[in-house]
């Protein structure tokens, strides 16, 4: 039935191909938190970010990305939000890990 209601707008629905592309994660995160300013569950709460300047660009689709981020962020804030009376507060670390891949 549902599809059958949106069938004369099926071209204006479909899912183009999104290429992706190197993108900066302190500028997604920073896009995600000017998204949460006007969250009404943010209000109470301090955000502190903290990103390290060594962070690599990741190969990934920017809207899936922010989606991503902002989920989790939410998440966050709802955790707070039922867990802690008072002010809050949220920390954003986002930090490299170097890694040995040797065998």
């Amino acid at each position: 039935m549902l599809a059958r209601s949106f069938g004369a707008y099926g071209p204006c629905f479909k899912r183009t191909a999104v290429e992706k592309a190197p993108l900066d994660l302190g500028e997604v995160i920073g896009e995600v938190l000017r998204l949460l300013d006007s969250y009404p569950g943010a209000q109470a709460v301090t955000l502190d970010v903290a990103l390290d300047s060594r962070l690599p660009h990741v190969f990934a689709r920017s809207g899936s990305l922010q989606q991503l981020v902002l989920n989790l962020m939410l998440n966050a804030l709802e955790a707070l939000d039922r867990s802690v009376a008072g002010r809050k507060h949220l920390l954003v670390r986002l930090t490299r890990v170097e890694t040995d891949h040797a065998p």
